[in-house]
């Protein structure tokens, strides 16, 4: 199968249609957005652990903060959350659907599901960025298993191997930690994030 990890022109032209000539841009993460005037992250201008530095900027002292595929490698993405708020007035995030994320798509030397580097399943719910832990059980679930097989051909496209969400303010978000399921079972809110995405 043809993976579509890499940024969608598409997205990223409607992304950079939102800002105002006068905004300052931070990219958060690997720099790749051509529209971002600063950056942080192990290889950015501002060199950092994003998993444990508080950001070397005033509060809003940003117009606008870009993430891809960055929460999704943190062992502690709510500290980069957090400092994205403290940050920035608005943003844009955007991390691996959850099809993507659980579907076996192989990509060379690794047969293991979604990103070899994620730690964690994302999906927006009511206007927040929710996600979970990658546990190894995602390997073995049946639920999963059968629920990715109905979707895969929804993979052809690049538009649903990323989710994006717009966030003004703050970004909202809730993590489903280890064992805090709600009374839900693993499996059971794996499909959860997948039915967000797609029903």
């Amino acid at each position: 199968m043809k993976t579509y990890w890499a940024p969608d022109p598409a997205r990223v032209a409607s992304v950079i249609a939102t800002l105002d000539a006068e905004d300052s841009v931070i990219e958060i993460g690997e720099p790749s957005f051509q529209r971002a005037n600063d950056s942080i992250g192990p290889r950015a201008k501002w060199r950092a652990d994003l998993n444990t530095t508080r950001f070397p900027f005033a509060r809003n002292g940003k117009a606008f903060s870009y993430s891809r595929h960055t929460l999704a490698k943190l062992w502690n993405p709510v500290q980069c959350i957090q400092e994205m708020n403290w940050t920035a007035r608005r943003g844009y995030v955007e991390e691996p659907s959850a099809l993507a994320e659980l579907s076996l798509v192989t990509p060379e030397g690794y047969a293991g599901r979604g990103g070899q580097r994620s730690r964690w399943v994302f999906w927006v719910e009511d206007r927040a960025l929710h996600f979970v832990p990658k546990l190894p059980e995602v390997e073995l679930s049946v639920a999963v298993r059968d629920a990715t097989r109905e979707r895969g051909q929804l993979l052809r496209e690049h538009r649903n191997w990323n989710i994006g969400l717009y966030w003004e303010g703050a970004l909202q978000w809730k993590m489903w930690d280890y064992g805090d399921w709600g009374g839900q079972t693993y499996d059971e809110i794996l499909l959860r994030a997948l039915r967000a995405y797609i029903p």
